[in-house]
């Protein structure tokens, strides 16, 4: 099992695909199980008693690897997945004056990401006016 700096460690390097999807999921064992009825979803089998900010430009990376094709679509589906598996860790914090739904379109961007088959496969021209939607948060 990890120690919490190794965990807090794997959860920033995982949000900017710094670490491999599957080496992420094998690390996260403890944490992390395949649901079984729909092999697409995660289920956190244990709670993380941490908070990792997550921004347009974390997204913006994600993205970036696809496009020079580091990263492939159904890895960003799984990436996307377990963002949304791991709400509870993955927030966005607001500063002081700034609107709640601020980062509502970063999240319903990560939310077309982790399902394809509702919202069309991801193509280079899709992540990149994603990327645009995202320069437009700020």
């Amino acid at each position: 099992m990890l120690n919490k700096n190794e965990l807090e460690r794997l959860l920033q390097e995982f949000k900017t695909g710094d670490t491999p999807i599957e080496r992420f999921i094998e690390l996260m064992s403890d944490y992390i199980q395949i649901n079984k009825r729909r092999s697409r979803d995660y289920i956190i089998s244990k709670h993380i008693n941490l908070e990792i900010g997550i921004f347009p430009e974390d997204v913006k990376k994600i993205l970036s690897k696809f496009i020079k094709g580091e990263l492939n679509e159904d890895e960003i589906r799984k990436w996307a997945s377990l963002i949304l598996a791991l709400v509870d860790v993955y927030s966005t914090p607001l500063k002081k004056g700034e609107k709640e739904d601020k980062y509502e379109p970063m999240w319903y961007i990560i939310q077309q990401l982790a399902s394809p088959e509702v919202d069309g496969n991801l193509t280079i021209q899709k992540a990149e006016l994603f990327i645009e939607e995202l320069n437009r948060i700020y």
